[in-house]
């Protein structure tokens, strides 16, 4: 059943990877997961997130070096909640 749900959010994550990602939910150690796959998550476009990331509108990312960084998948999957929870209390 956990899986099912986790496949809805996951739309266009390839399964391998998400199942990857299943897994190391488990283990309650944060997950990072690249800026191609927070921008999979929130069907938005890279620069799009750069842009929000810019305004503070956007999870701080963690630089793993130079040219590269990465987000903390719960803070990710939070943002998003939060964004449907404002559409739904926009509704009503």
């Amino acid at each position: 059943m956990r899986v099912n749900k986790i496949a809805e959010f996951y739309k266009g994550v390839n399964p391998t990877e998400e199942k990857k990602m299943e897994k190391a939910a488990n283990d309650n150690f944060p997950v990072l997961i690249s800026l191609n796959d927070a921008a999979k998550i929130t069907s938005m476009s890279r620069s799009m997130l750069n842009r929000y990331r810019s305004e503070g509108r956007f999870p701080v990312a963690v630089e793993l070096g130079d040219r590269r960084v990465a987000f903390v998948r719960a803070e990710v999957l939070e943002w998003v909640r939060g964004k449907i929870a404002n559409r739904q209390q926009v509704a009503a």
